[in-house]
């Protein structure tokens, strides 16, 4: 057999499979996160009496944003760890400031309970490691059936993706409802449509998609030429006794590397939305 030094292990595919999908995950608390920052910072609404404790906010998300920036290219975590200490901090505002009703703290209580209303799109990463877990496929039927999860999972990003286009109209029908100024509702319209980057968050999902599809296309590959790979532990990677079959998997594992770029350089465009904002 001619064991190719390219074929991809499980883990740089794991690591590169963390890259896209940790990108993924934020849509159920970062992406918001990151819009919020951006709301909080523009301070559309300085109500006297919590305008220290808006500043407070405003320099600790602020810092977390521009920790997980440092950390972006390095630690595959940092966007979730950003998405969980921002919502923690969001959280401790509204609950130390229970009585206010400025556009902040609307704002916020917005993005809390819209947080709690998206799908949860972590099982996709924690499932994509056991699919692109080659060491203990025993059989087609095993493959088959990780190819069925991957149709699911796939659905869940639909509804991420039905979910994130819906926001817009959800924050501004309930904007609409309120006691707050027509201009200052325009004002948060704006802000909103700014901050969120809805085709941004769109092009993630699109993203995810087609990597489910990469994955699904290598599972066809090692299902084709069933008998004539194996998976060597001490080397941690497959071996192909075809050519063939050993290129087209190398190009595939090349696409998801391809995919994580695309997807971090979004994550990031939506990580310094707020240094870009022209009514900063």
């Amino acid at each position: 057999m001619n064991e190719q030094p390219k074929a991809p292990s499980p883990a740089p595919a794991s690591k590169a499979k963390q890259n896209m999908f940790i990108v993924a995950c934020l849509v159920v608390l970062g992406v918001i996160g990151a819009g919020s920052r951006v709301f909080t910072s523009m301070k559309l609404d300085s109500a006297s009496a919590e305008a220290q404790e808006v500043e407070r906010l405003v320099d600790s998300l602020d810092n977390i944003r521009q920790d997980a920036l440092g950390e972006l290219d390095s630690n595959p975590d940092a966007v979730w760890e950003y998405q969980q200490k921002h919502t923690q901090q969001l959280e401790d505002y509204r609950a130390a400031n229970p009585d206010d009703t400025s556009m902040d703290a609307f704002i916020t209580d917005f993005v809390l309970s819209s947080n709690k209303t998206a799908p949860d799109t972590s099982i996709v990463g924690e499932d994509l490691e056991w699919i692109m877990d080659f060491s203990n496929v025993q059989s087609k039927a095993e493959l088959v059936r990780r190819a069925g999860r991957l149709r699911e999972l796939d659905a869940v990003l639909v509804d991420m993706s039905s979910w994130i286009s819906d926001l817009l109209g959800n924050f501004e029908a309930e904007l609409n409802d309120s006691d707050f100024p027509v201009e200052l509702q325009n004002k948060a319209k704006k802000v909103f449509l700014y901050g969120f980057d809805t085709k941004g968050r769109l092009k993630i999902q699109e993203l995810d998609r087609r990597l489910l599809r990469t994955v699904n296309q290598m599972l066809e590959v090692l299902h084709l030429s069933w008998g004539e790979w194996l998976y060597d532990s001490n080397a941690e990677q497959i071996v192909f006794e075809d050519d063939e079959a050993m290129v087209k998997f190398n190009q595939l594992f090349d696409s998801m590397i391809d995919l994580a770029e695309q997807q971090q350089a979004i994550q990031r465009r939506i990580l310094t939305a707020a240094d870009r904002y022209p009514g900063r």
